[in-house]
């Protein structure tokens, strides 16, 4: 049913959310960039072969704001 898929993904979205949060990156550089259609990047400079799933073998990775952050209330 609706109500099964909607409690399915919200167990799913905590457990995720759960697994960003455990995540604690070396890095303590970081900076904002927007593009021209008005995104905004967060930049982080992290140490050559620092590790972790970000380390030298994946030097560039996208990772969605929200998925850093909780849900932010309007005219925050």
């Amino acid at each position: 049913t609706a109500n099964a898929i909607i409690e399915q993904c919200k167990h799913a979205s905590e457990k995720v959310a759960k697994r960003l949060a455990a995540r604690k990156h070396k890095s303590h550089l970081a900076f904002l960039s927007q593009k021209k259609d008005g995104s905004t990047c967060l930049n982080i400079v992290t140490p050559e072969g620092g590790g972790g799933e970000m380390g030298a073998e994946e030097p560039h990775r996208s990772v969605r704001l929200g998925d850093l952050l909780k849900k932010l209330k309007e005219g925050t």
